[in-house]
């Protein structure tokens, strides 16, 4: 989904006459002309897959912390390592 999502980015980047945002990625509503385009669309749906994608992505990380811990291992060591 990552990868989906930089594509989705790049499309929006390249597409017609770029984004019309700015570096926070918030299209100006006071003026029409800037987010008439599919390039405004493209980003703001990579934004959408980009964190689900970082969703899931953590999910993986704790889903493994449970599965391959060893059994003498408990959480309160881990604890103390952090």
């Amino acid at each position: 989904m990552f990868f989906l999502g930089v594509l989705f980015v790049l499309c929006g980047f390249i597409s017609e006459e770029g984004m019309g945002v700015g570096w926070t990625l918030y299209p100006t509503l006071i003026c029409y002309d800037f987010h008439t385009t599919l390039a405004c669309d493209f980003v703001i749906f990579a934004v959408h897959l980009l964190g689900i994608s970082s969703i899931l992505n953590s999910l993986n990380i704790v889903g493994t912390l449970f599965v391959c811990r060893k059994k003498y291992f408990s959480f309160l060591v881990w604890l103390l390592f952090i």
